[in-house]
């Protein structure tokens, strides 16, 4: 019998590469392309990607539309519908910005409005926390904060791919960004904060309980979150804001911030906090709903101990986990 050896880094590094060359031949060329579209065939593209993404993107539209019907139960199918193209739309023009920030930013210098920040943290050492929702267009938010006289960090996960995260990790460092790693991040964010930076991160993604994560209300039904970010906040006490950089009618990108309803110290825990996140988020997203990345799997965790009629209300991708959830909620819930 022959003995399986098993595979090297260097021979797992040296096959990776190997798949991922001729994605990367795509995403270098999609970058050129795209990044130098004339405006008048930029509208068509747009419009002709975004009706094959609607009929060809099944598994996509299929979870769009599932988390638009958790979001808005409200609206008639028809209305989801035509939310569901007009967010689709978005992506597809959220990409074709990226790619021209990439190559040529001072293209969208135009289309920026440079913010002007509260007195609370405008002072150049002055430290404060972000903590934002996918909404709008974030890379262009880091090419935005670039023209402040502010030092800027977010806490970034990279890309699997090494070539596509060099392009992503390079344009954001270029505007003088801290990239700080998923791995040990609330380390990282202290010490951040003590050296007077602002830190930013994104806060509505599923984090397992076994990773530390919560179950808290977002449009209605428990959802996984962190409470790393509410931690770091009562910890070092300073300035804490919700915010997202969106598109106006005008097809301009402006600074929304807000600051939390109440100050940090009036809120009992964490979780509280963590709520009041998630709330703030959530009543943004509302205002600009075809700007959020709604393909992201956001309910993927489904209380173990969720009765029947609240399991019946996620997405058909929630899986029924061993997780369990502070029947509160559930109550709470139940009345809405």
């Amino acid at each position: 019998m022959f003995e399986v050896l098993p595979e090297s880094a260097h021979e797992k590094k040296k096959k990776e590469k190997w798949i991922y060359f001729p994605i990367n031949l795509v995403i270098d060329f999609s970058i050129f392309i795209g990044s130098n579209l004339p405006s008048w065939l930029r509208s068509f593209f747009v419009s002709a990607a975004s009706v094959m993404a609607n009929g060809l993107l099944r598994p996509i539209v299929r979870v769009v539309d599932a988390n638009l019907a958790v979001a808005f139960p409200e609206k008639s199918e028809r209305e989801r519908r035509e939310l569901r193209k007009q967010n689709i739309r978005y992506m597809i023009e959220f990409g074709l910005d990226y790619m021209v920030l990439l190559r040529h930013p001072e293209q969208l210098k135009k289309r920026v409005i440079i913010p002007e920040l509260p007195d609370a943290i405008c002072a150049k050492d002055q430290p404060s926390m972000w903590c934002l929702p996918h909404l709008g267009n974030f890379e262009v938010l880091l090419y935005m904060l670039s023209f402040l006289d502010k030092k800027i960090a977010a806490v970034a996960a990279a890309s699997k791919n090494a070539h596509f995260n060099k392009i992503m990790m390079g344009s954001r460092t270029r505007f003088g960004l801290k990239i700080l790693p998923v791995a040990g991040a609330g380390v990282a964010c202290i010490r951040t904060l003590k050296n007077a930076f602002t830190v930013g991160m994104l806060i509505d993604q599923n984090i397992s309980p076994k990773h530390a994560g919560v179950f808290a209300p977002f449009f209605g039904l428990p959802a996984t979150t962190s409470v790393m970010p509410a931690t770091l906040a009562r910890k070092m006490n300073v300035p804490f804001y919700t915010g997202a950089c969106i598109r106006n009618a005008e097809g301009k990108f402006e600074l929304l911030l807000k600051p939390l309803p109440k100050k940090l110290s009036e809120y009992g825990s964490d979780y509280e906090i963590t709520v009041a996140i998630l709330k703030a988020n959530e009543d943004m997203i509302r205002q600009y709903p075809e700007q959020y990345i709604w393909m992201y799997q956001r309910w993927k965790y489904l209380p173990g101990n969720a009765p029947e009629w609240l399991a019946k209300k996620y997405p058909y991708y929630s899986s029924h986990d061993k997780y369990e959830c502070d029947e509160k909620l559930f109550l709470k819930n139940e009345r809405s």
